[in-house]
């Protein structure tokens, strides 16, 4: 009887895993904690500025990059806190410690890029690349973002 009741439990529990899988949505880009305009001052104010020219982002870590969402749980209010800063020829990017699940091996908030960098590259940072800075403590929203082009695509639902 014992057994029974254990079964039906980890069924419970595997059948709300499951449906918790990622599922894909068309125009979706990514899914990333946008930081709200307050933490985005913040974090622009506290650490040194790009060098001139370069494209000014600092504003979100991605999450997770595509169509595939993540588990509703993650999503909504969320706060990061950075605790590096790296920068090189092409991008200037910051660490962050999170409890949000990200698919980058080094959790971090793209600054800016120089003229021709791309975003990504701050993918190319490794851990001693980062020098620390006083923590600062940002917030903001776990969402998913969409690009027009591919949203116009979606089919109704």
């Amino acid at each position: 009887d014992k057994q029974m009741s254990f079964d039906t439990v980890t069924e419970a529990v595997i059948s709300r895993l499951l449906s918790e899988q990622p599922y894909k949505t068309p125009g979706q880009e990514y899914t990333a904690l946008f930081l709200d305009q307050q933490s985005r001052d913040k974090l622009t104010d506290t650490l040194d500025d790009p060098p001139p020219g370069w494209t000014l982002y600092a504003d979100h870590m991605t999450v997770k990059f595509g169509s595939e969402g993540v588990p509703e749980r993650y999503l909504g209010p969320a706060q990061c806190k950075v605790v590096g800063v790296a920068l090189n020829d092409r991008v200037m990017a910051a660490r962050v410690e999170t409890d949000i699940p990200t698919q980058n091996d080094i959790p971090h908030i793209t600054i800016a890029t120089a003229p021709a960098a791309k975003p990504r590259e701050s993918n190319d940072f490794s851990l001693d690349d980062f020098d620390d800075v006083d923590a600062i403590v940002l917030k903001g929203e776990v969402r998913p973002e969409f690009r027009e082009e591919l949203q116009k695509k979606r089919p109704g639902i």
